[in-house]
């Protein structure tokens, strides 16, 4: 019984990756185009990433898409460090800083992290709204790629990829790979319909 019970989930789990795969293969190619002329809010909650915010930010600055077509929103979550200060050194650019006490109610708020970007959004600008992590470093083709799939696709929601930076170390490098993996399923599902991941690193 055990046998037959092994040989059946081997077998589900072995269509399931063959599922998968064509999935993954069925993907459209990305095109790129070189209209810049949508405008993008990029939303970042942060929350004590002093240490992390301005490389965040210089990254989010050095895209290969026009300055004056995107604005940076940080959502400062109840920092208790100079995440603020860095943020408001950016001053006279396309970054502003936002306090999320400022927008929520006291002791009504479960799911901070959901309320900041719920925040940053409500006063937004842009046509299209694009949310990462304070800890995060764009590519400087990252905005150009997403407005492509956006004109591509007439994408009403956009889920991305986002990779760990790993060491030489077995376990880093089994997490990158682990991570990664999730990554492709999240893909090939989008394109199966059979439901959608997302991380709010790259939306």
């Amino acid at each position: 019984m055990i046998l037959i019970v092994s040989c059946l989930l081997v077998l589900v789990y072995v269509l399931l990756i063959y599922a998968y795969t064509r999935g993954w293969r069925s993907q459209p190619d990305l095109v790129l185009h070189d209209r810049d002329d949508v405008f993008i809010s990029v939303i970042v909650p942060a929350r004590n990433e002093q240490d992390n915010i301005g490389r965040c930010i210089d990254a989010i600055l050095a895209q290969q898409y026009p300055a004056d077509q995107f604005e940076i929103i940080v959502v400062d979550d109840h920092s208790e460090d100079d995440t603020a200060a860095v943020v408001n050194r950016y001053a006279g650019s396309n970054v502003r800083c936002i306090n999320l006490a400022e927008h929520i109610a006291p002791g009504k708020v479960n799911a901070y992290k959901k309320a900041a970007l719920a925040a940053g959004i409500a006063v937004s600008r842009g046509a299209l709204i694009v949310t990462t992590d304070a800890d995060c470093i764009a590519p400087a083709t990252w905005l150009s790629s997403i407005v492509s799939i956006y004109r591509q696709e007439n994408a009403v929601m956009i889920v991305a990829p986002v990779i760990y930076s790993a060491d030489n170390s077995v376990l880093q490098i089994f997490q990158l790979i682990d991570f990664m993996s999730m990554q492709g399923i999240t893909a090939a599902s989008r394109v199966l319909n059979l439901g959608n991941m997302c991380n709010g690193a790259n939306l």
